[in-house]
């Protein structure tokens, strides 16, 4: 027995199309994400997630550099302004 080949293409056609909807409408309602400030606005949630701080080796070199430097220019300073106070001093003697 020989088969419609136009029903046949017709069938795999609608087939196809209809496999196609199918899917998009599942990927779409299987789609847990947010999509914009709007729908996290509307869940309100309390905390998403929390990061924990991590202090790493980088950082407690960044945070003691920047302590050092600091100390160095207010030494610096108060070494400059020690020496304009004395040379003005000095100059009125």
């Amino acid at each position: 027995m020989r088969g419609n080949r136009l029903a046949i293409v017709l069938l795999g056609l609608s087939a196809g199309s209809g496999g196609r909807v199918a899917l998009a409408f599942l990927k779409k309602n299987m789609d847990t994400c947010f999509k914009g400030s709007e729908e996290i606005d509307s869940v309100k949630p309390s905390l998403l997630a929390k990061l924990p701080d991590l202090t790493t080796c980088g950082r407690v070199f960044t945070s003691r550099r920047s302590h050092q430097m600091l100390a160095f220019a207010g030494v610096l300073t108060m070494g400059v302004i020690f020496i304009f106070i004395f040379s003005v001093l000095l100059c009125q003697v």
